[in-house]
């Protein structure tokens, strides 16, 4: 319900409840031995114990994903405030909250987990949780912080390299165009930067797009594989 593209307010939640069944149904024949086993020695108050223990688990693992694509959705905005693209790809609905520039590009990170079967390894992360924390067993909340913290520390890094090339490209253009300003202050220096920064931005992307995505989607199936 947390992992990317499975938690899209685009998709319905009855969608996402199917998922989370069937994905169920699937693990069930190869935990059912552990589950068995915890299950029937716990009633009550012990039992709701355990659904809360394993749903703060899951809650973990996805954590640690989706802070990486935080990170770049963070990262991917703040690019395209850089090169002034925002103010020219205005949001298509109102309540959407990144550049459409932006948007583009996590959905692009979004599409390529799923062609590149990386969702196929999150379902294997979580079935190998079960090895490491069997049903019953509760996760150390200082564990799972830190592993949310590096993991977010970790997609800021690399996000920030994917993103560098536009902030880069910014700053520099901007260096000009003050240091034009200065030169002659007659020119309206920053009104001429202006569409020179936007189309540099946008070719800068348009280049460097399919070689970032090969990054970060590499970068994050070492993540996934490190569960």
């Amino acid at each position: 319900m947390l992992l990317p593209g499975f938690s899209s307010a685009r998709v319905p939640i009855f969608v996402r409840l199917y998922l989370a069944g069937s994905i169920s149904i699937a693990l069930y024949p190869i935990l059912q031995a552990g589950a068995k086993a915890a299950v029937p020695a716990a009633g009550g108050a012990s039992l709701v114990g355990i659904v809360m223990g394993e749903m703060s688990i899951g809650f973990i693992l996805a954590a640690v994903v989706r802070a990486i694509y935080m990170a770049l959705e963070t990262l991917v905005t703040a690019a395209s405030f850089a090169v002034g693209l925002t103010s020219v790809f205005a949001p298509v609905e109102a309540d959407e909250s990144l550049p459409s520039i932006a948007t583009m590009i996590v959905l692009v990170a979004t599409a390529l987990m799923f062609t590149t079967d990386l969702h196929l390894e999150l379902i294997r992360g979580l079935a190998d949780s079960y090895h490491v924390l069997p049903v019953g067993s509760l996760i150390d909340p200082r564990v799972g912080l830190s592993r949310f913290l590096n993991a977010l520390a970790d997609g800021f890094s690399l996000c920030l390299r994917i993103a560098a090339a536009p902030l880069v490209f910014a700053f520099l253009a901007n260096v000009a165009a003050g240091c034009l300003n200065r030169l002659a202050p007659q020119v309206q220096a920053y009104f001429l930067a202006a569409p020179v920064v936007i189309i540099g931005g946008l070719l800068l992307m348009y280049t460097t797009l399919t070689e970032t995505m090969n990054v970060f989607e590499s970068s994050l199936a070492a993540k996934i594989f490190k569960w």
